[in-house]
């Protein structure tokens, strides 16, 4: 599945960010559960890189907590950490 975040830069400029949600694994109401909380807890982490991917360093971290974030595919775990910002998800893997 893929995703897609807008964020309202100014005005009228929107900077958008596209990401996979990764396969999950749970009951299939659960599954529907986790990748929403998923995309919330990304669309967070957008909000706060938004306008500084340019930034090589930036970027280099933005990858890597994707890439630790999408290989949590138990849905149970998005579900139970969904009060968490993607910060306290990412120090709790």
């Amino acid at each position: 599945m893929k995703a897609t975040v807008k964020i309202n830069v100014g005005m009228s400029n929107e900077e958008v960010f596209n990401f996979d949600v990764p396969e999950m694994t749970g009951s299939e109401k659960q599954i529907e559960w986790a990748q929403k909380i998923y995309v919330d807890v990304i669309s967070g982490l957008c909000n706060m890189v938004v306008g500084k991917l340019t930034n090589e360093k930036v970027k280099a971290q933005y990858d890597m907590i994707i890439s630790k974030l999408s290989g949590q595919t138990s849905a149970k775990f998005w579900i139970d950490n969904r009060g968490l910002n993607f910060q306290a998800i990412y120090k709790s893997i």
